[in-house]
């Protein structure tokens, strides 16, 4: 049974060089995906970049490991606005939120810019750092 409550998994791994692609994901963001508990359809994983600016080749090399992986992947970027009309419903949509590494300095005052502070720190769901 899938959890109530997305994992959210705040890292700069889950990835590695792919054997016929630039990028596979790690046994870091395949543990996540475990912990969530998905059985019978595809973890629905989302990706959040802020710290490293939403870098639009990063989030095409990540979309090809996630066929790979088998995962139901999409992105969240907020620069310079957020990539959905609901960051919040969309997040809470997912089985894995993967927070990837970078400036955590910029991810904050982003963050900050669009109000999330009081979602990120209220949300009370399991945090893997």
């Amino acid at each position: 049974m899938a959890a109530e409550q997305p994992t959210i998994l705040a890292t700069s791994g889950g990835y590695k060089a792919g054997r016929r692609s630039r990028l596979e994901f790690d046994a870091l963001l395949h543990h996540a995906v475990e912990l969530s508990g998905v059985t019978g359809r595809a973890p629905r994983v989302t990706h959040i970049g802020t710290a490293s600016g939403d870098q639009s080749w990063f989030n095409a090399e990540m979309d090809h490991a996630a066929r790979i992986a088998g995962f139901d992947f999409s992105h969240l970027n907020l620069f310079t606005m957020p990539s959905v009309e609901d960051p919040e419903t969309h997040l809470m949509d997912q089985d894995v939120v993967w927070v990837n590494g970078g400036s955590v300095i910029n991810l904050l005052a982003v963050w900050r810019a669009h109000g999330w502070m009081p979602f990120c720190g209220g949300c009370g769901k399991t945090v893997w750092f």
